[in-house]
């Protein structure tokens, strides 16, 4: 756990180009890796896949849909990237955190209806990937030492 916590704290941020599929189908498709660089406070630059129906792209979390818009994204994070990270830090408390995500379930909210913030929850289409993200599970995958969210927004 704590060589992977390591690994994203010492990382100015994450770059994510997604799967062809995700991009296509517009999945909602979000990594469980990105929500821990979030909650690590570290930007992460991510192509769209149709989380920004359920998640805010922009200040933290900026979205691209082709090379230029990766550019500028990246650009954008290097320009001012003290705010990028805390507004990162601050969108995993939000938008992922383990007891709101559960009361929705609970409430029957995750399928898809107008959220808190304007938004659909974060359980509709990225269910699953949201719950990991919460810590219900773990982020990260493979050989990749396994953390849950929570334990890496207590050690941010």
């Amino acid at each position: 756990i704590n060589d992977y916590r390591n690994y994203i704290s010492s990382s100015r941020g994450e770059f994510t180009a997604a799967k062809d599929l995700y991009v296509r189908t517009r999945s909602g498709w979000f990594s469980d890796r990105t929500a821990c660089y979030l909650a690590a406070g570290r930007p992460a630059v991510t192509q769209f896949t149709g989380f920004e129906k359920y998640l805010p792209a922009g200040e933290g979390l900026p979205g691209f849909d082709d090379a230029a818009g990766a550019a500028a994204a990246i650009m954008e994070d290097k320009s001012d990237y003290s705010r990028h990270a805390a507004r990162a830090r601050e969108s995993a408390a939000e938008d992922f955190d383990a007891r709101r995500l559960l009361a929705e379930i609970a409430r029957g909210e995750g399928s898809g209806a107008a959220g808190s913030r304007g938004r659909k929850p974060a359980l509709g289409a990225a269910g699953g990937r949201a719950l990991r993200a919460a810590g219900v599970n773990t982020c990260g995958t493979g050989r990749q030492s396994q953390v849950g969210i929570g334990q890496v927004l207590s050690h941010g």
